[in-house]
């Protein structure tokens, strides 16, 4: 297996540990949810826009700091049609987000088989973005600005990047 191929295998096999987990959690909760009913964070709206489909959603806290994520499996449920396997978390203090991550992995689906067979990887893209935010120092220091921002996935492998 060459190193590209060997990357895009470790970040697959993480993103489907990490989404397993969290499907067991939410599983054995049968729809429990810790955070209060009702309760949205600011950028629950920008959850749930990187990948198709809904995903399963999962709140963590309620009444001011609280984590919202949505793991998305429809790569596993839909074979062969267009799909992905990744996570969407925010971080919020309950009036402003700190932390937005989103991950994984999407998949335009089977298409023509000849060019599947191929070339089964360009099929495949890599989906991340990171966003950092401190806004209780904002203005404390001259042009400062305590956030930070990336969309280029960490990982050197032979597909594309997707755009959130």
């Amino acid at each position: 297996m060459t190193a590209p191929h060997r990357s895009v295998a470790i970040v697959l096999v993480a993103t489907v540990s990490i989404s397993l987990l969290l499907l067991a959690s939410v599983s054995g909760a049968s729809a429990l949810t810790t955070g209060a009913a009702g309760v949205q964070s600011q950028t629950n709206e920008e959850l749930g826009q990187c990948f198709p489909g809904d995903g399963y959603s999962i709140t963590i806290g309620s009444q001011g700091p609280q984590i919202d994520s949505i793991v998305h499996f429809s790569l596993l449920t839909n074979l062969g049609a267009p799909g992905s396997m990744g996570i969407e978390m925010a971080g919020t203090t309950g009036d402003e987000y700190i932390i937005l991550l989103r991950t994984g992995v999407l998949f335009e689906g089977v298409g023509e088989p000849t060019a599947f067979l191929a070339d089964p990887m360009a099929h495949f893209s890599v989906a991340f973005e990171f966003d950092f935010s401190l806004p209780m120092f904002d203005g404390m220091t001259d042009g400062g600005d305590f956030s930070y921002s990336g969309d280029g996935a960490p990982i050197d492998a032979p597909i594309g990047d997707a755009v959130c």
